[in-house]
C-alpha cells in the first residue's frame, strides 16, 4: 500500500483552437498539485499552434522555490476543451514541461 496519494491521472481530451478551429486529440495529466493550466512549448511549436504574448512575464519556481531554467511564461492559448460529454474554455500557458 502507498503511502503517499495520487496526485494526479492521464485522460483523453479533445482540444480546439479558438482562432484556427484546429482538433487535436490528446492525453492531458490532471495534477493536483498544479497552481494552473500549462501547456508544453515543444507540443505548442510541434503542432504550430498560435499563441498570445503576455503584457508581462510570468516567473516559474520550482518545488524547491529556484527559479526554473527555462524561463518565465511568455505566451497563453485560448481552447475548447472537451472530455466525454463536458466541454469548456480554457487559457493555458505556454512553458517548458520537460
Amino acid at each position: 500500500m502507498s503511502t503517499n496519494p495520487r496526485t494526479s491521472t492521464f485522460v483523453s481530451v479533445q482540444m480546439k483552437t479558438l482562432d484556427t478551429g484546429l482538433r487535436v486529440s490528446m492525453e492531458a495529466l490532471l495534477d493536483c498539485g498544479a497552481t494552473g493550466q500549462f501547456l508544453d512549448m515543444k507540443y505548442v511549436r510541434e503542432h504550430k499552434l498560435n499563441t498570445r504574448k503576455l503584457p508581462r512575464p510570468i516567473p516559474v519556481y520550482n518545488v524547491d522555490g529556484s527559479l526554473n531554467k527555462s524561463g518565465s511564461i511568455q505566451e497563453e492559448i485560448d481552447v475548447i476543451l472537451t472530455f466525454q460529454d463536458h466541454t469548456e474554455r480554457a487559457t493555458f500557458a505556454v512553458t517548458d514541461l520537460g
